[in-house]
């Protein structure tokens, strides 16, 4: 993992890509690297996830312990007064279990199994190897970030960081 090329990022053009000298809304890259994510997790994951539902951004009402919670919030690119068509996008992958419903030692081995998938050295290849593919989608770099670790509302949640850098194809 190299660093990520230095650039100033502006929310005021969030979701922009420069195409032909004009920029255009691209409105799913947060939803693109969040099933990324999904997909990396279900590609690897190990049956110590069995019986854990992951959830995206925008999930149904009904949600379940035990999950996995995947967001991202991106911001596009700017350089100067130019959009470069890529992003950087913050990923929080939060595991999310209930007392009621499991014991903290389950916890700590599903928060163990998740964290093992996204400090991987290849999850950028492993990503690229998703059947089907994502559409339009190339992510360039993965920075794991830093977990925490809480008690909310009686759950266990232990939440992973990252930040990828990434643009459309």
């Amino acid at each position: 993992m190299g660093a990520r090329p230095n650039a100033q990022n502006s929310s005021a053009v969030f979701g922009a890509r420069e195409e032909g000298g004009m920029s255009t809304f691209y409105h799913s890259i947060n939803f693109k690297v969040e099933d990324a994510i999904e997909g990396l997790i279900n590609k690897l994951k190990s049956t110590n996830l069995a019986g854990t539902t992951i959830f995206k951004q925008g999930a149904p009402e009904d949600i379940a312990c035990d999950r996995i919670e995947i967001t991202c919030d991106a911001e596009a690119e700017v350089v100067g007064a130019t959009v470069t068509g890529n992003y950087t996008c913050d990923v929080s992958v939060a595991v999310i279990t209930h007392p009621g419903d499991t014991t903290r030692a389950n916890h700590v081995t599903r928060v163990a199994v998740v964290g093992d998938i996204l400090f991987r050295d290849d999850v950028l290849a492993q990503i690229a190897a998703i059947t089907p593919a994502i559409s339009d989608f190339t992510p360039i770099q993965w920075f794991p970030r830093r977990v925490d670790s809480s008690t909310v509302g009686g759950e266990y949640v232990t939440t992973f960081r990252g930040e990828m850098y990434c643009k459309p194809s």
